[in-house]
């Protein structure tokens, strides 16, 4: 896997690099992004960006509004969500084709037979990458990069 990956994320198209650990409100108010508080959580939205080798998506970050992480919110992860049947399905597709581009064949693969459900995870000693493809009333995806 990519070494600057271990860490942080780039945003390719401005050169804005993102580390892994730091507190999430200083970054967030550097990059100008939009935060909605959801009542037992608080969304970042970091925008439209391209990441990976020219991926890009629309990125956010969500923190509970409780507990530990209600006061203590680091820039461990990295989301992208998309709801409905096929968008979900095709960003499945577009997703795990550039990562496998990338970095081979993922280490976990989950797959119910009549495809309502797909789980892929590409680990490396520091970065887990998880591409979830679910149904809940309609099909969604969850693409989630995180620090371990």
């Amino acid at each position: 896997m990519n070494a600057s990956i271990n860490n942080g994320i780039t945003f390719e198209e401005t050169n804005n690099f993102l580390k892994w650990g730091k507190f999430i409100n200083p970054l967030f108010r550097k990059l100008n992004g939009t935060k909605e508080n959801l009542g037992d959580r608080t969304v970042y939205n970091w925008g439209r960006h391209t990441i990976l080798n020219g991926l890009e998506l629309e990125l956010t970050n969500s923190f509970w509004n409780f507990g530990k992480e209600r006061w203590f919110r680091r820039f461990n992860q990295i989301e992208y969500l998309a709801i409905g049947d096929t968008i979900a399905n095709e960003e499945f597709n577009r997703i795990s084709s550039h990562l496998i581009k990338l970095y081979g064949q993922p280490i976990v693969i989950e797959d119910d037979i009549d495809e309502r459900e797909k789980y892929l995870i590409w680990k490396n000693d520091k970065i887990e990458f998880s591409l979830y493809f679910f149904e809940q009333h309609c099909y969604k995806l969850h693409f989630t990069i995180k620090k371990k």
